[in-house]
């Protein structure tokens, strides 16, 4: 599981198709958050459009962990974001045991 991350694919308004790594919460919450600001919308907006509050937006663009994947998966169809998961070359899972989060 710990061998895998995130490519992110989206176009950016009148641009070509982009892929960014997420590596972590926070990361994707600045996509998040890009993303919205991209096209628009306030926070309460994205918020009415995937069926959450207002806070759990903000809490997905600060980074908070605690968000819920399922949300998170439903916030980038909103947003017009792709997801696909790639394998690293290298996998980290001995670093991760030693208590390392990846972040």
């Amino acid at each position: 599981m710990f061998d895998y991350f995130l490519m992110i694919a989206y176009e950016r308004l009148h641009a070509r198709s982009v892929s960014v790594r997420i590596k972590s919460v926070k990361s994707a919450g600045a996509l998040v958050r890009d993303q919205r600001k991209e096209l628009g919308w306030s926070q309460e907006e994205l918020a009415g459009k995937v069926g959450v509050s207002r806070l759990w937006i903000g809490h997905l663009e600060k980074g908070k962990e605690s968000v819920e994947f399922g949300l998170v998966l439903r916030t980038f169809r909103v947003l017009g974001l792709a997801m696909d998961l790639a394998k690293e070359e290298k996998p980290r899972i001995e670093w991760l045991e030693r208590g390392n989060t990846g972040i």
